[in-house]
């Protein structure tokens, strides 16, 4: 991976971190407002999950590396299209590889 790949994925990172810590910095604010039990019980567990998020980002980007760049090799190209059958497939693989493979299974196991 070259340079400004790697820096593309940090400020990634840095986005989707930032938005679940942000998350469950809300999910903090509130919970002094709660006061069923139940529902205290309920936001403990969804702060966890949001640091967990936050945690998975890390962990796929530095765990994969060149993985990903191959998953979306066609799209990232500065003169990719979607006209034309062959790129059409292109960009069909490169979103089923990186939705599916990346959102779908590395991220919920992560």
């Amino acid at each position: 991976m070259d340079e400004a790949e790697k820096k593309l994925i940090r400020y990634n990172i840095g986005f989707f971190s930032t938005a679940e810590l942000l998350t469950a910095n809300n999910l903090i604010a509130i919970f002094k407002h709660v006061t069923n039990t139940e529902c205290q019980q309920y936001l403990c567990r969804q702060i966890f999950e949001e640091a967990v998020h936050a945690d998975t980002f890390i962990y796929c980007c530095e765990s994969l590396d060149d993985f990903v760049v191959e998953l979306t090799k066609f799209i990232s190209q500065p003169n990719f299209t979607t006209q034309g059958d062959e790129n059409i497939r292109h960009f069909l693989h490169d979103l089923i590889g990186y939705y599916v493979i990346m959102e779908g299974i590395f991220f919920y196991a992560g």
